[in-house]
Protein backbone atom coordinates (compact mmCIF):
# COMPACT_ATOMS: atom_id res chain seq x y z
CA UNK A 1 0.00 0.00 0.00
CA UNK A 2 1.51 3.47 -0.88
CA UNK A 3 1.89 5.85 1.91
CA UNK A 4 1.92 9.20 2.35
CA UNK A 5 3.29 11.31 5.39
CA UNK A 6 2.25 14.62 6.34
CA UNK A 7 4.40 16.71 8.56
CA UNK A 8 2.86 19.37 10.33
CA UNK A 9 2.53 21.22 13.32
CA UNK A 10 -0.47 22.65 15.23
CA UNK A 11 0.21 24.70 18.51
CA UNK A 12 -1.00 27.67 21.02
CA UNK A 13 1.93 29.86 19.08
CA UNK A 14 1.40 28.11 15.28
CA UNK A 15 -2.65 28.05 15.59
CA UNK A 16 -4.51 25.06 13.81
CA UNK A 17 -5.54 26.00 10.12
CA UNK A 18 -2.65 23.81 8.97
CA UNK A 19 -3.67 20.36 10.79
CA UNK A 20 -7.42 21.31 10.09
CA UNK A 21 -6.43 21.52 5.74
CA UNK A 22 -4.24 18.69 6.32
CA UNK A 23 -6.86 16.65 7.57
CA UNK A 24 -8.34 17.40 4.73
CA UNK A 25 -6.21 16.13 2.25
CA UNK A 26 -5.79 13.14 4.74
CA UNK A 27 -9.48 11.99 4.19
CA UNK A 28 -9.74 12.15 0.73
CA UNK A 29 -6.23 10.26 -0.14
CA UNK A 30 -7.84 7.61 2.32
CA UNK A 31 -10.39 7.22 0.40
CA UNK A 32 -7.81 6.16 -2.27
CA UNK A 33 -6.39 3.66 -0.17
CA UNK A 34 -3.53 5.70 0.71
CA UNK A 35 -1.89 5.07 3.93
CA UNK A 36 -1.80 8.89 5.50
CA UNK A 37 0.45 9.30 8.99
CA UNK A 38 1.18 12.18 10.40
CA UNK A 39 4.51 13.50 11.74
CA UNK A 40 3.87 16.02 14.44
CA UNK A 41 6.01 17.64 17.40
CA UNK A 42 4.13 17.44 20.83
CA UNK A 43 4.62 20.66 21.74
CA UNK A 44 2.14 22.73 23.46
CA UNK A 45 -1.52 22.83 22.04
CA UNK A 46 -0.95 20.21 19.69
CA UNK A 47 -3.68 18.32 17.68
CA UNK A 48 -2.48 14.60 17.79
CA UNK A 49 -4.83 13.08 19.76
CA UNK A 50 -7.40 14.82 17.23
CA UNK A 51 -5.94 13.59 14.54
CA UNK A 52 -6.08 10.15 16.14
CA UNK A 53 -9.94 10.54 16.37
CA UNK A 54 -9.79 10.80 12.89
CA UNK A 55 -8.36 7.34 12.31
CA UNK A 56 -4.96 8.79 11.10
CA UNK A 57 -1.70 7.11 12.51
CA UNK A 58 0.58 10.02 14.44
CA UNK A 59 4.29 10.12 15.18
CA UNK A 60 5.16 12.27 17.70
CA UNK A 61 8.44 13.68 17.97
CA UNK A 62 9.60 14.90 20.69
CA UNK A 63 8.48 18.79 21.91
CA UNK A 64 11.87 19.58 23.28
CA UNK A 65 14.90 18.91 20.52
CA UNK A 66 16.61 21.48 21.86
CA UNK A 67 17.79 19.66 24.65
CA UNK A 68 17.17 16.53 23.16
CA UNK A 69 20.30 14.21 21.85
CA UNK A 70 20.16 14.02 18.31
CA UNK A 71 22.14 11.27 16.11
CA UNK A 72 23.44 13.02 12.96
CA UNK A 73 24.54 10.22 11.08
CA UNK A 74 21.49 10.83 9.14
CA UNK A 75 22.73 13.60 8.23
CA UNK A 76 22.68 13.66 4.05
CA UNK A 77 26.37 15.98 4.65
CA UNK A 78 29.30 16.29 6.52
CA UNK A 79 29.09 19.70 6.87
CA UNK A 80 28.19 22.54 10.08
CA UNK A 81 24.30 22.63 9.21
CA UNK A 82 23.91 20.79 12.43
CA UNK A 83 23.84 23.63 14.82
CA UNK A 84 22.53 26.20 12.07
CA UNK A 85 19.69 28.33 13.16
CA UNK A 86 17.08 29.48 10.96
CA UNK A 87 16.73 33.17 10.04
CA UNK A 88 12.69 32.59 8.50
CA UNK A 89 9.90 34.77 9.82
CA UNK A 90 8.59 31.85 11.51
CA UNK A 91 11.55 30.12 12.65
CA UNK A 92 10.42 30.34 16.18
CA UNK A 93 7.58 28.44 15.34
CA UNK A 94 9.85 25.30 15.45
CA UNK A 95 11.76 25.73 18.53
CA UNK A 96 14.15 24.29 17.08
CA UNK A 97 16.96 23.75 14.26
CA UNK A 98 15.54 22.92 11.05
CA UNK A 99 18.22 20.13 11.29
CA UNK A 100 17.49 18.65 14.45
CA UNK A 101 13.88 18.89 13.27
CA UNK A 102 14.86 17.02 9.91
CA UNK A 103 16.73 14.68 11.58
CA UNK A 104 13.91 13.58 13.98
CA UNK A 105 11.68 13.20 11.28
CA UNK A 106 14.38 11.15 9.38
CA UNK A 107 14.93 8.61 12.74
CA UNK A 108 10.98 7.93 12.95
CA UNK A 109 10.05 7.44 9.69
CA UNK A 110 12.89 5.27 9.25
CA UNK A 111 11.50 1.99 11.02
CA UNK A 112 8.60 2.29 8.32
CA UNK A 113 10.43 1.59 5.44
CA UNK A 114 9.16 4.56 3.09
CA UNK A 115 9.72 3.59 -0.74
CA UNK A 116 10.20 6.34 -3.39
CA UNK A 117 6.33 5.60 -4.44
CA UNK A 118 5.98 7.16 -0.79
CA UNK A 119 4.60 10.97 -0.26
CA UNK A 120 5.49 13.23 2.36
CA UNK A 121 3.60 17.11 2.69
CA UNK A 122 5.07 19.60 3.88
CA UNK A 123 2.90 22.37 5.22
CA UNK A 124 5.16 24.26 8.01
CA UNK A 125 5.95 27.85 7.45
CA UNK A 126 9.33 26.79 9.37
CA UNK A 127 10.74 24.43 7.26
CA UNK A 128 11.92 25.44 3.89
CA UNK A 129 14.62 23.96 1.03
CA UNK A 130 17.19 23.02 4.13
CA UNK A 131 15.31 20.71 5.89
CA UNK A 132 13.28 19.18 2.27
CA UNK A 133 17.06 18.63 0.83
CA UNK A 134 18.05 16.70 4.23
CA UNK A 135 15.00 14.37 4.01
CA UNK A 136 14.76 13.68 -0.01
CA UNK A 137 18.32 12.78 -0.10
CA UNK A 138 17.44 10.21 3.03
CA UNK A 139 14.19 8.60 1.33
CA UNK A 140 14.20 9.60 -2.24
CA UNK A 141 9.71 10.20 -2.15
CA UNK A 142 7.65 12.34 -3.50
CA UNK A 143 7.23 15.74 -1.63
CA UNK A 144 4.76 18.06 -2.28
CA UNK A 145 4.47 21.50 -0.03
CA UNK A 146 1.55 23.74 0.98
CA UNK A 147 2.61 27.60 1.16
CA UNK A 148 1.01 30.73 0.41
CA UNK A 149 3.73 33.02 1.70
CA UNK A 150 6.84 32.69 -0.62
CA UNK A 151 9.27 33.91 2.09
CA UNK A 152 11.61 31.29 1.96
CA UNK A 153 12.96 28.64 -0.85
CA UNK A 154 11.68 25.02 -1.50
CA UNK A 155 13.07 22.09 -3.12
CA UNK A 156 10.17 19.80 -3.50
CA UNK A 157 8.45 17.82 -6.46
CA UNK A 158 5.30 20.26 -6.20
CA UNK A 159 4.07 23.53 -4.13
CA UNK A 160 0.26 24.31 -3.31
CA UNK A 161 -0.06 27.98 -2.96
CA UNK A 162 -3.69 28.61 -2.33
CA UNK A 163 -3.87 32.83 -2.18
CA UNK A 164 -6.98 34.49 -3.48
CA UNK A 165 -4.82 36.29 -6.17
CA UNK A 166 -0.72 35.54 -7.02
CA UNK A 167 1.94 37.43 -8.84
CA UNK A 168 3.67 35.79 -11.67
CA UNK A 169 7.02 36.99 -10.18
CA UNK A 170 5.52 35.67 -6.45
CA UNK A 171 7.49 32.20 -6.69
CA UNK A 172 10.48 33.60 -9.04
CA UNK A 173 13.87 32.57 -7.69
CA UNK A 174 12.54 30.59 -4.85
CA UNK A 175 11.97 27.18 -6.22
CA UNK A 176 13.65 24.24 -8.05
CA UNK A 177 13.53 23.80 -11.74
CA UNK A 178 11.59 20.37 -11.38
CA UNK A 179 9.29 22.34 -9.15
CA UNK A 180 5.73 22.00 -10.32
CA UNK A 181 3.31 25.23 -9.30
CA UNK A 182 -0.37 24.87 -8.51
CA UNK A 183 -1.68 28.32 -7.44
CA UNK A 184 -5.15 29.65 -7.18
CA UNK A 185 -8.80 29.09 -4.56
CA UNK A 186 -9.00 25.76 -6.74
CA UNK A 187 -6.17 24.08 -5.50
CA UNK A 188 -7.14 24.78 -1.38
CA UNK A 189 -7.04 21.56 0.45
CA UNK A 190 -10.96 21.95 1.96
CA UNK A 191 -12.97 19.15 2.78
CA UNK A 192 -15.89 18.09 0.24
CA UNK A 193 -18.70 19.01 2.37
CA UNK A 194 -18.16 22.93 1.58
CA UNK A 195 -18.52 22.86 -1.80
CA UNK A 196 -21.69 20.42 -1.90
CA UNK A 197 -23.15 22.82 1.15
CA UNK A 198 -22.39 25.95 -0.62
CA UNK A 199 -24.58 24.40 -3.60
CA UNK A 200 -27.86 25.00 -1.73
CA UNK A 201 -26.84 28.64 0.45
CA UNK A 202 -29.79 30.98 0.55
CA UNK A 203 -28.46 34.17 2.40
CA UNK A 204 -31.09 37.30 1.94
CA UNK A 205 -29.81 40.95 1.82
CA UNK A 206 -30.43 41.99 5.68
CA UNK A 207 -28.06 41.38 8.06
CA UNK A 208 -29.53 38.85 10.78
CA UNK A 209 -26.97 35.75 11.82
CA UNK A 210 -23.24 36.87 12.37
CA UNK A 211 -20.99 33.96 12.69
CA UNK A 212 -17.44 34.66 15.11
CA UNK A 213 -14.81 32.44 14.60
CA UNK A 214 -11.41 33.05 14.72
CA UNK A 215 -9.01 30.01 14.48
CA UNK A 216 -8.36 27.34 17.31
CA UNK A 217 -6.45 29.41 19.30
CA UNK A 218 -7.32 33.10 19.44
CA UNK A 219 -4.49 33.26 21.87
CA UNK A 220 -5.53 37.51 22.06
CA UNK A 221 -9.37 36.63 22.46
CA UNK A 222 -10.46 38.31 19.47
CA UNK A 223 -13.77 36.52 20.05
CA UNK A 224 -14.48 38.25 23.42
CA UNK A 225 -14.07 41.53 22.25
CA UNK A 226 -16.29 40.80 18.93
CA UNK A 227 -19.31 39.64 21.09
CA UNK A 228 -18.99 42.44 23.29
CA UNK A 229 -19.52 44.85 20.24
CA UNK A 230 -22.27 42.87 18.50
CA UNK A 231 -24.41 42.95 21.97
CA UNK A 232 -24.19 46.53 22.01
CA UNK A 233 -25.65 47.00 18.68
CA UNK A 234 -28.95 48.55 17.95
CA UNK A 235 -30.60 46.07 16.41
CA UNK A 236 -30.30 42.34 17.61
CA UNK A 237 -28.68 39.51 16.14
CA UNK A 238 -28.34 35.95 15.82
CA UNK A 239 -24.95 35.18 16.77
CA UNK A 240 -22.67 32.07 16.46
CA UNK A 241 -20.06 32.00 18.45
CA UNK A 242 -17.23 29.37 17.61
CA UNK A 243 -13.80 29.01 19.51
CA UNK A 244 -11.14 26.06 19.98
CA UNK A 245 -10.64 23.96 23.11
CA UNK A 246 -7.73 26.20 23.80
CA UNK A 247 -9.39 29.39 23.49
CA UNK A 248 -7.47 31.30 26.61
CA UNK A 249 -10.30 32.50 28.80
CA UNK A 250 -13.24 29.94 27.23
CA UNK A 251 -14.83 30.39 31.01
CA UNK A 252 -15.65 34.27 30.65
CA UNK A 253 -16.75 34.01 27.32
CA UNK A 254 -19.21 30.98 28.06
CA UNK A 255 -20.60 32.32 30.44
CA UNK A 256 -21.06 35.93 28.51
CA UNK A 257 -22.89 33.65 26.02
CA UNK A 258 -24.81 32.66 28.22
CA UNK A 259 -26.28 35.68 29.56
CA UNK A 260 -27.86 36.18 25.40
CA UNK A 261 -30.47 34.04 24.25
CA UNK A 262 -29.40 35.22 20.86
CA UNK A 263 -26.12 34.11 20.79
CA UNK A 264 -25.39 30.09 20.65
CA UNK A 265 -21.18 29.08 21.78
CA UNK A 266 -19.56 26.11 20.03
CA UNK A 267 -16.66 24.68 21.32
CA UNK A 268 -13.73 22.24 19.19
CA UNK A 269 -16.82 21.91 16.79
CA UNK A 270 -16.63 20.19 13.41
CA UNK A 271 -20.17 21.96 12.12
CA UNK A 272 -18.47 24.64 10.73
CA UNK A 273 -20.31 23.72 6.84
CA UNK A 274 -23.04 24.41 8.86
CA UNK A 275 -22.89 27.34 10.70
CA UNK A 276 -21.67 29.18 7.99
CA UNK A 277 -24.32 28.20 6.05
CA UNK A 278 -26.53 29.87 8.46
CA UNK A 279 -25.24 33.06 8.93
CA UNK A 280 -25.34 36.05 6.19
CA UNK A 281 -21.89 37.50 7.67
CA UNK A 282 -18.92 36.20 9.32
CA UNK A 283 -15.99 37.95 11.78
CA UNK A 284 -12.95 35.93 11.93
CA UNK A 285 -9.22 36.15 10.82
CA UNK A 286 -7.66 35.55 7.75
CA UNK A 287 -6.29 32.23 7.63
CA UNK A 288 -7.20 29.32 6.46
CA UNK A 289 -10.72 29.81 7.56
CA UNK A 290 -10.45 32.82 5.03
CA UNK A 291 -10.47 30.35 2.14
CA UNK A 292 -13.66 28.13 3.47
CA UNK A 293 -15.93 31.09 3.63
CA UNK A 294 -14.68 32.05 0.12
CA UNK A 295 -16.10 28.34 -1.22
CA UNK A 296 -19.30 29.23 1.04
CA UNK A 297 -20.07 32.73 -0.42
CA UNK A 298 -20.07 34.29 2.96
CA UNK A 299 -19.25 38.07 3.18
CA UNK A 300 -16.67 39.03 5.81
CA UNK A 301 -15.39 41.19 7.86
CA UNK A 302 -11.40 40.26 8.40
CA UNK A 303 -8.76 41.12 11.16
CA UNK A 304 -5.20 40.20 10.42
CA UNK A 305 -4.19 38.51 14.30
CA UNK A 306 -0.76 37.17 12.91
CA UNK A 307 1.69 38.69 10.31
CA UNK A 308 1.50 36.04 7.64
CA UNK A 309 -2.32 36.82 7.34
CA UNK A 310 -1.61 40.22 5.71
CA UNK A 311 -1.46 39.27 1.98
CA UNK A 312 -4.34 37.13 2.20
CA UNK A 313 -6.49 39.87 4.06
CA UNK A 314 -5.17 42.68 1.53
CA UNK A 315 -6.38 40.60 -1.43
CA UNK A 316 -10.04 39.94 0.27
CA UNK A 317 -10.26 43.53 0.24
CA UNK A 318 -9.12 44.23 -3.00
CA UNK A 319 -11.69 41.72 -4.71
CA UNK A 320 -14.33 43.10 -2.44
CA UNK A 321 -15.17 39.64 -0.96
CA UNK A 322 -14.58 41.40 2.70
CA UNK A 323 -13.81 44.34 4.82
CA UNK A 324 -10.55 44.55 6.16
CA UNK A 325 -10.16 45.00 10.24
CA UNK A 326 -6.66 45.74 10.14
CA UNK A 327 -3.85 44.24 12.39
CA UNK A 328 -3.72 46.57 15.37
CA UNK A 329 -5.80 45.08 18.66
CA UNK A 330 -5.53 48.66 19.82
CA UNK A 331 -8.01 49.87 16.42
CA UNK A 332 -10.02 46.73 16.22
CA UNK A 333 -12.71 47.46 18.53
CA UNK A 334 -13.67 51.09 16.65
CA UNK A 335 -12.67 49.06 13.17
CA UNK A 336 -15.41 46.46 13.85
CA UNK A 337 -17.48 49.01 15.13
CA UNK A 338 -17.55 51.24 12.38
CA UNK A 339 -17.71 48.26 9.36
CA UNK A 340 -20.86 46.92 11.34
CA UNK A 341 -22.43 50.17 11.38
CA UNK A 342 -21.84 50.34 7.88
CA UNK A 343 -23.23 47.06 6.87
CA UNK A 344 -26.41 47.94 9.24
CA UNK A 345 -26.62 51.27 7.77
CA UNK A 346 -26.35 49.76 3.77
CA UNK A 347 -27.02 46.72 3.27
CA UNK A 348 -26.32 46.61 -0.36
CA UNK A 349 -22.64 45.93 0.62
CA UNK A 350 -23.51 42.36 2.33
CA UNK A 351 -25.07 41.81 -1.55
CA UNK A 352 -21.68 43.07 -3.07
CA UNK A 353 -19.74 41.09 -1.61
CA UNK A 354 -21.91 37.87 -2.00
CA UNK A 355 -22.25 38.83 -6.14
CA UNK A 356 -18.20 38.89 -5.78
CA UNK A 357 -17.70 35.85 -4.21
CA UNK A 358 -20.63 34.05 -6.38
CA UNK A 359 -18.34 35.27 -9.29
CA UNK A 360 -14.61 34.06 -7.60
CA UNK A 361 -16.05 30.47 -6.34
CA UNK A 362 -17.95 30.24 -10.47
CA UNK A 363 -13.88 29.73 -11.72
CA UNK A 364 -13.56 27.59 -8.67
CA UNK A 365 -12.50 23.71 -9.97
CA UNK A 366 -13.95 21.91 -6.74
CA UNK A 367 -11.03 20.09 -5.36
CA UNK A 368 -8.69 20.59 -8.47
CA UNK A 369 -5.45 19.86 -5.63
CA UNK A 370 -6.42 16.63 -6.10
CA UNK A 371 -4.75 16.63 -9.25
CA UNK A 372 -1.31 17.29 -7.07
CA UNK A 373 -1.73 12.93 -5.82
CA UNK A 374 -2.67 11.73 -8.86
Amino acid sequence: MRRCWIRADASKLIGTGHIYRCLSIASYLKKQAIDVRFVCRAIEGHLCALIESKGFRVVRLPADLINQRIDYTDLADDTLLKDIQSNLPHAHWLEASQIKDALASIQAIKPEKPTQDDYLIIDHFALDSLWETQVRKKFQFKMVAIDGQADRTHAVDALIDPSVSISETKWSGLLSVETKLFTGLSFVPIQERYYAMSESVSRGNDLHTVLVAFGGVDAEEYSLLTLQSLIKLPIQLKVLMVVGRNYPNLEALSKLCDQYEQVELFVQTDLMPELMSQANLAIGAGGTMAWERCVMTLPSLVAEIADNQKQQVLSLEKLGLAINLGRSKTDYVANLDAALNLIINQPSLLHEMTNNLQTLTSKIEPNAWKKVFL
